[in-house]
């Protein structure tokens, strides 16, 4: 929640509180959020504001940098601690309706797709890499790359990967149509959806995936002259910027229960299936698929029976919707490409398939999240088993 305060002067706005900005101590202009005084607490009570480091005769705005902040990585990048004292701001809309969030939000679908394609390039950069590596590299005489065990994990790589831009650039195309003006309304519904769970997916994919490339080129990965381990702190930043993966989660569970942007990614993953075909070859990826989709429509029938679980479950449910969606869209095209005889589509799908789709939910009431003790808490229930209290 945002301490900063809005008091209106003349014909804007002076803002007082403290912010963290990124691109701070180069920035000329900054949106953020602010409290006009005596507005009602809580999200509806903000609203959005424009800065601009000076006023418009070029003298200084009253912001001042406190303190930059030493980053894990994205060091490029300058976040500081800045302190406005009187800053004067322009409101964007009403000031008074307390609709800041809502403003603010249309613009993650946009941030959020960056975030996504960022995730992707690091996906990509570290799938090079252990390729590259495992093609030199000789264990006992064999060649790294003909390894069961280290092909397996370079294909899982790849499977990550190719799920990973699926997800990112279908959001990108629909995002062209809604700029374009050309969106329908499952269009809008559909994007408002899988924007967040793409965000969401490729940003968990991509903190495992570069981990796992720099174990895979062994203690030359560990070694700064690398560059995978700048490659990984960097990484690290992209599940947080734009909402970590609980937000992202609760708000795809939100949208589900408030809009049809859940039913507009199941609707959307069976349409690209059937407009396929029954390929033979592809056909135990598809049934996988369809099974994972009723998964997911059962799970969303039953968000409003009890919140508490809905929500400790939102990221399993969010991470189903990802892979889930992800594996429709390359069955759809790996049906396509094997008519031209190319079948790693139909591969990654299948690969992605056999992994698992959805993640299976919490089935009890097991809580040791802020227990020092780790004392276990009795699953209720006749389908509970017995709990061993002696761990």
């Amino acid at each position: 929640m945002t301490g900063t305060v809005a008091v209106p002067v003349g014909d804007g706005w002076r803002l007082w509180g403290t912010k963290w900005f990124t691109s701070a101590t180069t920035a000329e202009v900054a949106l953020t959020l602010a409290r006009p005084q005596h507005a009602p607490p809580g999200l509806r009570g903000l609203s959005l504001f424009l800065v601009h480091r000076r006023t418009p005769d070029g003298r200084p705005n009253s912001i001042f940098v406190r303190r930059l902040k030493d980053k894990l990585g994205t060091r490029a990048l300058p976040t500081a601690e800045l302190e406005l004292q009187g800053s004067f701001a322009t409101a964007i809309g009403d000031p008074l309706d307390g609709a800041g969030v809502k403003r603010i939000s249309t613009m993650l679908n946009i941030t959020r797709i960056h975030n996504s394609l960022g995730a992707s390039g690091a996906l990509a950069r570290g799938l090079s890499w252990a390729r590259a590596y495992a093609r030199v590299r000789k264990i006992g005489g064999a060649s790294l790359q003909d390894l069961p065990a280290h092909r397996s994990t370079l294909v899982d790589l790849a499977v990550d990967y190719a799920a990973a831009l699926e997800l990112v650039l279908r959001c990108c195309e629909l995002l062209g149509r809604v700029e374009a003006g050309a969106a329908s309304a499952s269009d809008v519904a559909l994007l408002r959806g899988l924007t967040p769970v793409t965000k969401l997916a490729t940003g968990r994919w991509a903190i495992a995936g570069v981990t796992e490339a720099m174990e895979a080129v062994g203690g030359v990965g560990y070694c700064e002259d690398s560059t995978i381990p700048a490659l990984v702190r960097n990484t690290h930043v992209i599940p947080i910027w734009e909402g970590t993966t609980n937000v992202l989660a609760l708000d795809l569970m939100r949208a589900a229960m408030r809009s049809d942007a859940l039913d507009a990614i199941v609707r959307d993953a069976r349409e690209s299936m059937e407009r396929a075909g029954s390929e033979p070859a592809l056909m135990p990826a598809r049934r996988a698929a369809e099974r994972a989709l009723d998964e997911i429509e059962r799970r969303a029938l039953h968000l409003h029976d009890d919140r508490e679980r809905a929500e400790a479950n939102a990221r399993s449910l969010a991470m189903g919707v990802a892979s889930t969606y992800a594996c429709a869209r390359l069955v759809a095209q790996g049906a396509w490409a094997l008519k031209s005889g190319d079948g790693r589509t139909a591969a990654t799908a299948l690969r992605l398939a056999e992994r698992g789709l959805v993640p299976p939910e919490a089935p009890t009431a097991i809580d040791l999240a802020m227990d020092d003790g780790a004392e276990v808490i009795e699953p209720t229930g006749e389908e509970a088993g017995p709990v061993d209290q002696s761990a």
